[in-house]
């Protein structure tokens, strides 16, 4: 059997119809289609599920990151999908080819890494904060450089140390770093 090619005027008038033109090429990702989703801010503190790459009139399914189903819709043209009215949580959204994962919505004032200096007992201090990712290894630096110690972060990105004298510190990990500014006395 003899194998017929279209022309690209043809593909892409299939395309811009709604059609799909089969690529032999590229069979991994017609067998796995990517899909994406976003969270994002709506009105009285609720928030928008929405996103693309699922087929026209597919059904998405929205769960919450206890995987509880919280809604389900219709994709509509170019595999567009949209729900509203939700809390701030992580989602995926799945279709019957593809998943996409919608992760929370985190402000800008939230994702900025922030740490303070404060009195501990006796003369000492503590420098402790928040936003590194999770597990990261941030290490310590006093106002000369020289390195005081290192720890990784815990949950939210915590991190803390303990029995320093009072400076101004450096708090930095592989990407990022904040300044933590000596504790007024």
């Amino acid at each position: 059997m003899r194998r017929r090619t279209l022309s690209t005027a043809a593909v892409a008038a299939m395309a811009f119809s709604g059609w799909t033109a089969v690529n032999t090429a590229d069979a991994a990702q017609r067998a796995a289609p990517g899909a994406i989703c976003f969270l994002s801010e709506g009105p009285n503190n609720t928030f928008g599920v929405s996103g693309e790459g699922f087929r026209p009139g597919e059904r998405v399914t929205v769960r919450d990151s206890q995987g509880t189903t919280v809604r389900t819709t219709t994709a509509i043209t170019g595999g567009f999908f949209e729900v509203m009215g939700l809390p701030n949580d992580t989602y995926s959204a799945a279709g019957r080819r593809a998943t996409a994962i919608c992760p929370k919505w985190v402000s800008d004032e939230e994702a900025a890494i922030k740490c303070t200096v404060t009195k501990g007992p006796g003369t000492t201090y503590g420098v402790s904060g928040r936003g590194f990712p999770v597990a990261e290894t941030v290490t310590l630096k006093n106002s000369s450089g020289a390195v005081v110690n290192t720890t990784q972060t815990i949950q939210d990105g915590f991190f803390e140390f303990t029995g320093v004298p009072n400076d101004t510190y450096t708090v930095t990990s592989k990407f990022a770093k904040v300044t933590c500014a000596k504790a007024a006395e």
